[in-house]
């Protein structure tokens, strides 16, 4: 699990830093905390890997830049959990309106804040029915929700793993290990050699491959075209998976 949290003001900074890690002790998933001091620093952090949650402070130097930056990552359809803390709780309905799960009044709560924690742990990464797959990348220990994976494609000993956000990591995984975690949980269709698609986010299909809503594309080999063009269809008839 990876937490961003931003703040222009070191001493808040500090505090929820210091709340996250005690509680990161008993967690067994060890989470990873960043700490950020303005929304540029973040973002381009942001567009490098995946975050979990993300801590924010509504402001952030401007009137609304803590909300505008969680419009912004709405924007890329990204659904990281958001906290948005405060001085005052006049932006709290604009804050639910971005989907936070949070809205803390400074100086925040450690208990409350914890609480969010086992919160957004419960119900984000530890879905009832879906288990969170653990992957080490860039030497971190990541865990990742499985519905959010579009596509794997296998490249020698590593494995691209693109989300639904557009955001793209390689791992050091074995490319059927990450097809047998995934294969039983999800919409999963094995397109060609080495490559994994997540038929949830698939837009069509022409004669070679799929087509992704991001504009990217998966290959589909000639022998496994028939049963991609069987498996695409009737995944988009069967209820509630009507593409529009």
């Amino acid at each position: 699990m990876r937490i961003a949290i931003i703040d222009i003001a070191q001493t808040d900074r500090t505090r929820l830093l210091e709340a996250c890690a005690r509680w990161a002790l008993k967690h067994p998933t060890q989470p990873f905390i960043e700490t950020f001091s303005e929304a540029e620093t973040f973002l381009h952090a942001w567009r490098a890997r995946q975050f979990d949650l993300v801590i924010v402070d509504c402001a952030l130097g401007t009137e609304r830049g803590g909300l505008n930056l969680v419009r912004t990552m709405r924007e890329h359809n990204d659904d990281t959990a958001v906290v948005l803390t405060s001085q005052t709780p006049v932006y709290a309905l604009e804050g639910y309106d971005v989907g936070a799960v949070g809205y803390p009044l400074k100086p925040v709560s450690l208990t409350r804040l914890r609480d969010t924690l086992d919160r957004v742990v419960h119900s984000r990464l530890i879905d009832s029915s879906q288990e969170p797959i653990r992957l080490s990348a860039q030497g971190l220990e990541l865990l990742l929700e499985l519905r959010s994976v579009a596509l794997v494609q296998a490249h020698n000993h590593y494995v691209d793993l693109l989300f639904s956000n557009g955001r793209e990591i390689r791992v050091r995984k074995s490319f059927s290990s990450i097809r047998e975690a995934l294969c039983d949980l999800g919409p999963f269709f094995q397109s060609a050699r080495g490559v994994l698609v997540n038929l949830s986010y698939v837009k069509s299909l022409d004669s070679s491959s799929f087509i992704l809503f991001n504009g990217r594309s998966a290959p589909i080999s000639k022998a496994n075209l028939r049963e991609a063009r069987e498996r695409y269809t009737a995944f988009i008839l069967a209820p509630g998976n009507e593409t529009s």
